[in-house]
């Protein structure tokens, strides 16, 4: 094993985020504390801060790559043919957000359960990289909108992805028992989708 002082800053820095990488995908978001990460890497907790300058800061990195993983998964082009209707792709979209949910069920909650401290602030930079998340879902619903139509076409955009995103969480915390007993989230998704795309065209 290397000595402590022949990683560079960025070494560590790569170091500190794949350790809480793994960590989260094993245990959850909450197992990740500046002792495991330390311990993992061999380091001392103090170094994490050398580094960092919070957790939080550790936590909104995470936070990044799990867009950057999930971002690169429904935007693959592949999946999609530019061909079809919207609710066609839309509803290929769904799933595949719905398939990184169930696949990477911790880093998908970490991105959505972990709480800043009031003392800090989300970088612009992270607020940048999460509304681009939202251009991909608002170019496949662009045709369903008239021209001069851009502000409601990102709420709706923001609705659409809110109520997959409510699936996939009744979904991942096993809830959908609870509501239905004779549809399965694959077909309440198509059922939402059919129904947004529905209520657009009035």
């Amino acid at each position: 094993m290397a000595r402590r002082n022949d990683h560079s800053r960025e070494e560590l820095k790569t170091m500190i985020l794949d350790a809480a990488w793994n960590i989260t995908g094993d245990e959850g978001f909450s197992a990740v504390t500046a002792r495991r990460i330390a311990r993992a890497i061999g380091y001392t907790p103090g170094t994490i801060y050398n580094v960092f300058t919070s957790m939080d800061d550790v936590l909104i990195a995470l936070c990044a790559r799990v867009v950057d993983e999930l971002s690169a998964m429904i935007t693959l082009p592949s999946h999609y043919d530019p061909a079809a209707r919207p609710d066609h792709n839309l509803k290929i979209m769904a799933r595949l957000y719905r398939r990184y949910a169930s696949d990477h069920l911790h880093h998908w909650m970490l991105l959505f359960g972990y709480n800043l401290t009031e003392s800090t602030q989300v970088p612009e930079w992270y607020n940048e990289k999460i509304a681009l998340l939202f251009d991909p879902l608002e170019q496949m619903i662009s045709p369903l909108f008239a021209p001069g139509g851009e502000r409601r076409k990102k709420i709706a955009a923001r609705i659409l992805w809110s109520s997959v995103h409510g699936l996939c969480f009744l979904e991942a915390t096993r809830k959908i028992p609870f509501i239905t007993d004779y549809a399965d989230p694959e077909e309440m998704m198509d059922y939402m989708i059919d129904g947004f795309i529905s209520g657009i065209g009035r």
